[in-house]
């Protein structure tokens, strides 16, 4: 009997030992998510768009309610908490603002995953090329810095003897701040490459789709995407684009605002030659007016709401008949031999 029960008693102790080693192997071996994963954002927009109204629990002002982010600038949902709340992937999501939000795609690609490319302006603040739109709280140069560090920017890209971490880049370093402040008291010594991500999952709206493009099918590519989602964006370019350069150089031309005052005149100059006065004056009028209030009106209002597109890089780039759609469409969508997961969402 008793030698029954010390073999019962053995196997117990088997079996529940085996049990914790399991668990333990279980907790210790537990798998992080494989993927870093990249908000990049779209024209005239910087990341905190993909905070939204805060809907899903991302951080959209100050806790005494300072540094806000206005109603018209909220985005279109909290993408960034779903991701980091509702999936579970706080630590794995992060993004960040291009130095300049509309300009030129192949500048902001290297910005985005050119480990070589150092713009030493790049990351300290963020422009606009279009001034009518410097009104964002993270840019507003009247107020405190201090008070948007919630919205990512200015973010906290590294600088490194006045140079800057591509995106890529940085998000592995502040994965690694990340992980050590969870795990080891802040000391990121301790970690060890083999717990970061080696790949990425991109996530793009509008010209931020195109921007990962350029990446992906350029000479710096690094065969490091896994997968890319494109929200919105123009891949065989925006016929918007296309239409305000046509009439960007219809207000450009001054053939348009001559042409009418000549035909004007020359109706003046017809009445006066067939002595009808009355017709003349009127003509001549018209011309003169037409001439004032056509170039006061184009130059001062309708031009001055489409003088945008010239200045603007990003759009340029985005022309579905210009030159930089045409070369990315030309293009292999990945360089090199190993292929992505890729979802365009319109």
């Amino acid at each position: 009997m008793i030698k029954k029960l010390t073999i019962v008693f053995i196997a117990v102790i088997i079996l529940i030992s085996a049990s914790i080693s399991e668990a333990g192997t279980r907790i210790e071996t537990k798998t992080a998510p494989n993927y870093l994963v990249i908000l990049v954002h779209g024209i005239n927009t910087a990341g905190f768009v993909f905070k939204g109204n805060g809907e899903n629990g991302s951080k959209v002002a100050e806790p005494d309610g300072t540094g806000g982010i206005p109603d018209s600038m909220r985005g279109f949902g909290d993408l960034l908490g779903y991701l980091n709340n509702n999936l579970g992937l706080e630590g794995y999501v992060y993004y960040y603002t291009f130095s300049q939000r509309d300009g030129r795609v192949e500048t902001l690609a290297r910005e985005l995953g050119d480990r070589n490319y150092h713009a030493s302006p790049a990351y300290r603040e963020s422009i606009m090329n279009h001034k009518g739109l410097t009104d964002q709280p993270d840019i507003d140069k009247n107020k405190e810095p201090k008070l948007f560090s919630h919205l990512g920017y200015p973010s906290p890209i590294q600088q490194v003897s006045g140079e800057s971490n591509c995106w890529l880049e940085q998000a592995r370093q502040d994965f690694k701040k990340w992980y050590a402040d969870k795990y080891y008291k802040g000391d990121i010594s301790k970690v060890s490459e083999s717990v970061i991500p080696k790949k990425y999952i991109l996530i793009c709206h509008s010209m931020g789709g195109l921007v990962a493009r350029q990446y992906l099918s350029s000479d710096y590519y690094q065969n490091d995407v896994e997968s890319i989602i494109t929200i919105d964006s123009q891949h065989l370019g925006s016929d918007g684009a296309q239409a305000l350069k046509k009439m960007a150089e219809f207000y450009d031309s001054a053939d348009q605002i001559t042409g009418s005052f000549a035909e004007m005149m020359g109706l003046t100059w017809i009445c006066l030659a067939n002595n009808w006065d009355d017709g003349a004056r009127y003509c001549s009028f018209s011309g003169i007016m037409l001439l004032m209030g056509r170039g006061l009106v184009d130059n001062f209002t309708t031009k001055g709401s489409l003088g945008w597109y010239p200045s603007q890089p990003g759009v340029q780039d985005m022309d579905s008949e210009g030159s930089f759609i045409a070369a990315l469409n030309s293009k292999a969508f990945v360089k090199g031999n190993q292929p992505i997961k890729a979802r365009f969402i319109s």
